[in-house]
């Protein structure tokens, strides 16, 4: 598998890495020793280097990496990030210790951003994690779903990536971020790179496309995703698995022909449409607990980070918004339900009304 360097370091991480955010659980049905399995799959198939993040599974997942270090043979880096709310220099240097404990590590190699909080000056966040990395503490400095103006804000010199969601479905950042990442000499790192593929409505035209692709190349839709952004010259991939057997087969890259490397290009390009916020369905379910009118996103039960307060201001200041996620539905009432970025659509609602059209990408097309 092909490494790509990370800036101001000997590091080199390798094109894919796992991905602790779902499925890494202390309440989970499988035993630590089955999630040790997990981490040696990765690491057999070429993997290098886990992601995770002080508020994955409420810290059991850095503690889960950290338990299997104490009884693992195997070197591997890891890249965890911090909450928003501990961005201040107290709390910052306090949750990097936490980490490092949890981690069972001297050093974490490369530790992120997870939000930008806009109630902290970023210069004091900066500072601090400068004064981390000259104390040995951390080896990389990286920020995650930051707009081009929240690095500019930044002493970017000091930051070797930014993590940030891209996949089949949501392609937005090629309209520009990619572009000023690799003038910045930043890596991309993409998350959430199967979203939207298990949802395509039989008759879509994207779905009839993977199918085709998966049958040529003897592939799953998977592996397909994972090797058309493998093809990104300045990317690395993270992604979340606790099956084995998926890890493996999905460290397979396939080297997609151009053309067909082409076809995806072309058939899966971002369609973001602005929609009437009134036409949207949500339901909480099980998978994704969402809640269904402002007064509930205020009380914020979930404790979900940024919340509505944090995210409206950051819409009214920066005019950065994330599209929200939506399907087609057959629906008297609605035409769309959403899917992904229900914060997002709560803070929009508070910031704008809902006789603003909202930026959605429809993935199910």
């Amino acid at each position: 598998m092909k490494k790509l360097p990370i800036k101001g370091t000997n590091m080199a991480f390798s094109t894919l890495g796992l991905g602790t955010g779902t499925g890494f659980k202390k309440d989970s049905c499988k035993s630590q020793k089955e999630f040790f399995d997990v981490f040696d799959a990765s690491i057999d198939s070429g993997i290098n280097w886990i992601d995770t993040a002080e508020s994955y599974a409420n810290s059991y997942a850095e503690s889960l990496i950290g338990e299997y270090s104490k009884v693992s043979n195997h070197d591997f880096y890891v890249a965890s990030k911090f909450s928003p709310i501990n961005a201040s220099n107290k709390k910052l240097r306090q949750a990097c210790e936490a980490s490092l404990k949890r981690l069972n590590r001297e050093c974490i190699d490369l530790y992120q951003i997870h939000w930008m909080n806009y109630d902290i000056p970023i210069s004091e966040t900066m500072e601090t994690l400068a004064s981390l990395k000259k104390e040995g503490k951390i080896r990389a400095i990286g920020v995650c779903n930051f707009s081009e103006t929240e690095i500019l804000n930044c002493n970017d010199e000091l930051i070797a990536s930014n993590q940030i969601e891209f996949n089949l479905f949501n392609r937005i950042a090629e309209e520009r971020l990619l572009y000023f990442h690799k003038q910045r000499d930043l890596i991309s790192i993409a998350y959430s790179p199967f979203d939207g593929i298990k949802g395509l409505l039989p008759k879509s035209k994207k779905k009839k496309i993977l199918s085709t692709l998966m049958a040529k190349y003897s592939a799953t839709s998977f592996q397909i995703a994972l090797s058309f952004l493998a093809s990104y010259q300045n990317m690395l991939i993270t992604f979340s698995s606790t099956n084995s057997n998926h890890i493996i087969e999905n460290t397979k890259l396939i080297d997609i022909e151009k053309k067909d490397l082409k076809l995806i290009n072309q058939i899966f390009l971002s369609s973001v449409k602005l929609i009437d916020p009134k036409s949207i369905k949500i339901l909480s379910t099980k998978s994704n607990k969402f809640y269904e009118n402002l007064y509930e996103a205020k009380i914020n039960k979930y404790d979900y980070f940024p919340g509505v307060e944090e995210l409206s201001k950051e819409f009214l200041m920066s005019n950065n918004f994330k599209p929200i996620k939506v399907k087609k539905i057959e629906d008297k009432q609605f035409k769309f339900e959403l899917t992904g970025g229900m914060m997002r659509y709560w803070s929009w609602i508070k910031a704008y009304s809902d006789q603003k059209s909202i930026p959605a990408s429809i993935t199910n097309e």
